[in-house]
């Protein structure tokens, strides 16, 4: 069941009225539409945070409330100051049944790898993934199990098998990896220099005897 928040249609837009909005605790924002002219609307601030709070580590896929019309809709955008860290600004996509539509689905690790066993150093490195595809068919998070990575291994984009979605994301993308500590990388590296000195040296030998 996907939560509810309420918004309210704007009588007035423009910066100094959007900043009225804010001060009084309400969030300026726009409903897109493929079938719909854009509306600009606000919610109210406490109910948005409580929303996205709830919704952390999913798809922010909700319903929205205008008057006595509810309909799914998709937070495509938030904007934050950059000083309070407050949303000042959301962007809505009202969505229709069957549409394709483009998306941000989060990604979720699930298990603990082994190479972390062995001394190595996860690397979440993409934490959202492009897809498209329609409302009913949208996952709320893309969960990858890491168990079995190993130190030096990595699972990309193209290692996903999701259905009835697009992938958009670049497939040799870098989801997560496990990367060796740096202490170790340095011995490895000393160690592979003192094999090829090894090698060199019997050549060497020969050719001071000669």
């Amino acid at each position: 069941m996907r939560l509810t928040l309420e918004a309210k249609i704007r009588e007035k837009t423009g910066k100094n009225f959007a900043k009225k909005l804010r001060k009084e605790g309400k969030i300026p924002g726009t409903v897109y539409g493929a079938l719909e002219q854009p509306i600009s609307i606000w919610v109210e601030e406490k109910r948005l945070n409580e929303v996205i709070n709830k919704l952390r580590g999913r798809l922010l896929l909700v319903d929205l409330k205008m008057g006595k019309e509810k309909f799914p809709s998709l937070i495509k955008s938030l904007q934050r100051d950059s000083l309070s860290d407050r949303f000042i600004h959301v962007d809505f996509i009202h969505l229709h049944k069957g549409e394709s539509i483009h998306a941000n689905v989060p990604v979720i690790l699930k298990g603990e790898p082994v190479g972390l066993k062995k001394g190595g150093i996860l690397d979440h490195n993409l934490y959202e993934i492009e897809v498209k595809g329609t409302l009913e068919n949208l996952p709320h998070h893309i969960e990858v199990d890491v168990s079995e990575l190993d130190v030096g291994e990595s699972i990309l984009v193209k290692d996903l098998n999701l259905k009835k979605v697009d992938i958009l994301t670049h497939p040799e993308t870098v989801i997560v990896s496990i990367i060796a500590p740096r202490g170790v990388e340095e011995v490895e590296e000393v160690t592979e220099e003192a094999e090829e000195g090894e090698e060199i040296a019997p050549e060497e030998e020969k050719k001071e005897e000669e």
